[in-house]
C-alpha cells in the first residue's frame, strides 16, 4: 500500500506540473498570436542638415481582429560582429540621433481592427551635430497581459522603421576588401566564398557581390547578385553559396564585388569538388593504371630482348 500511495501522489505531482506548463505555454502563444500590426516603410534615408529640423511619418496597420494600445519609441540601431548581429540598446557615436527625435504630443495610441494609423515624428538636428551617419530605428510597441487560472503572463510584439540617416558636414566615405577567400578545391558541397568588407568610414554604403559558376566549358549554372549595406566603422563577413552544387564536378568560378564607384576585386578560378572516396577510388586506379603500364612496357621490352637473342643466335648458326 504504501509504494503505491507513493506511487499515485508522484504521479499527480507530475500530471500538476505538466498541466501548468502546458497552460502557459498554451496561453503564451494564443496571446501572441492575437497581436499582428505592420509597419511600412520598413526602412527609410535621409539627408539632414545641421541647424535644421525634419518631419517625417509612418504608418502602422492592425492585422488582428482585436483592438490594441501600442506606444512609439525611438530606439539605437547598429550592428556588432562580422555577422551583424542587430542591435537596439548600445548608444554609440553613430545613434546620437535617438536624442533628436521627438513625436506629437502623445506617444500612447489605440488602433482596431484592419485600420492604419499614421505616426507623425519630428527630427531636430542640433547646430552641433557630426557630419556622417546616424541609425535608427522607429518602434510600435504593442503590451498585453492575460490572467489564466493564477498565472499572469505578458507579452511584448513590436515593429520599426529602420533609419538610415546621413548628417551633412564632415564625411569620410571609404572602405576596402580586407580578405577574399576563394578555395579552389571542395571535399563535399557547397561551393563558396568567403570576402570581409570594411567600412574605415562615417557613413554607410552599398556593396555589390556577384557570384558566377560556370562549367570548365563556359555554360552559365549558377548566378547570384546581392546588395549588402557596409554600416561605418565595421567589417562585415559576406559568404556568397551555390546551394545547388552537384557532388562531383570541375567548374570556373568568378567572384567580382563593386562599391565606392569601383571594382575591387574581380577574379576566376578553377574550382574542384570531389568526395574524398572517390579520390582515394581515383588514386587508386591511377596506380593500377600506372602498374599494367609498367607490366606491358617490361613485358615489351623483354620481348625485344628475346627477338634480339634468338636472331643473333640464328646469325651464329649460319655462320
Amino acid at each position: 500500500m504504501k509504494k503505491f500511495s507513493l506511487l499515485a501522489a508522484v504521479s499527480i505531482l507530475l500530471i500538476n506540473s505538466l498541466t501548468f506548463l502546458m497552460g502557459v505555454s498554451t496561453v503564451s502563444a494564443a496571446e501572441a498570436s492575437r497581436i499582428q500590426i505592420d509597419v511600412s516603410p520598413v526602412e527609410i534615408s535621409l539627408l539632414l542638415v545641421p541647424g535644421k529640423t525634419y518631419d517625417g511619418e509612418f504608418n502602422i496597420t492592425n492585422r488582428s481582429t482585436d483592438t490594441f494600445d501600442f506606444q512609439v519609441a525611438a530606439n539605437s540601431f547598429f550592428v556588432k560582429n562580422l555577422t551583424y548581429e542587430t542591435t537596439f540598446d548600445e548608444e554609440i557615436t553613430f545613434s546620437q540621433i535617438v536624442r533628436w527625435i521627438t513625436f506629437d504630443e502623445e506617444n500612447f495610441y489605440n488602433i482596431k481592427p484592419d485600420e492604419k494609423q499614421t505616426i507623425t515624428y519630428h527630427i531636430k538636428v542640433p547646430e552641433d551635430a557630426p557630419g556622417g551617419g546616424q541609425y535608427a530605428v522607429l518602434f510600435a510597441i504593442v503590451s498585453s497581459e492575460t490572467i489564466n487560472e493564477s498565472v499572469n503572463i505578458k507579452t511584448n510584439s513590436r515593429v520599426g522603421m529602420k533609419m538610415y540617416v546621413k548628417v551633412a558636414g564632415e564625411t569620410r566615405n571609404n572602405g576596402q576588401i580586407k580578405s577574399m577567400i576563394q578555395d579552389g578545391f571542395y571535399s563535399k558541397a557547397p561551393i563558396n566564398s568567403v570576402a570581409q568588407i570594411e567600412n574605415t568610414g562615417n557613413i554607410d554604403f552599398n556593396s555589390n557581390h556577384e557570384y558566377v559558376v560556370k562549367s570548365l566549358f563556359g555554360r552559365e549554372l549558377f548566378r547570384d547578385s546581392t546588395i549588402y549595406r557596409i554600416m561605418p566603422d565595421t567589417t562585415r563577413e559576406i559568404n556568397m553559396i551555390w546551394e545547388g552544387t552537384p557532388y562531383f564536378g570541375i567548374f570556373r568560378v568568378r567572384n567580382r564585388i563593386t562599391f565606392l564607384g569601383e571594382t575591387k576585386y574581380d577574379q576566376e578560378k578553377i574550382v574542384i569538388i570531389a568526395p574524398i572516396w572517390l579520390i582515394i577510388v581515383a588514386v587508386i586506379v591511377l596506380l593500377l593504371l600506372i602498374g599494367l603500364m609498367c607490366f606491358l612496357v617490361l613485358l615489351i621490352i623483354k620481348k625485344i630482348r628475346h627477338r634480339k637473342t634468338y636472331k643473333k643466335q640464328k646469325n651464329n648458326l649460319h655462320i
